[in-house]
């Protein structure tokens, strides 16, 4: 709506984008998930090491993505509790 309703929507950002404010690295999901599942995970190993440097893609350590623009438009960027939202999936899906 606030593009439509722009007095000069070419003053607004052409790109915006979105990620939430929770900060997780693949392991801390991996945890998350299998707590959730009741999963054992006992053999997983956090790498604590990082990139590997003879890999051919670098990965960087966080890749939350800024939501800034978002803010200043004054949009909402607040989501849902990650853990209950996906407690409920799971229930919903035993039943």
């Amino acid at each position: 709506m606030k593009y439509l309703a722009a007095e000069d929507p070419r003053a607004l950002p052409r790109v915006l984008q979105f990620s939430s404010e929770n900060k997780y690295t693949k392991y801390e999901i991996c945890q998350l998930f299998a707590e959730i599942m009741g999963l054992n995970i006992d053999g997983m190993e956090a790498n604590v090491q990082g990139n590997d440097p003879n890999a051919s893609v670098q990965r960087p350590y966080d890749c939350h993505l800024s939501t800034k623009a978002l803010k200043s438009l004054g949009i909402d960027v607040s989501t849902q509790d990650f853990v209950g939202g996906w407690r409920r999936e799971v229930r919903a899906f035993r039943h």
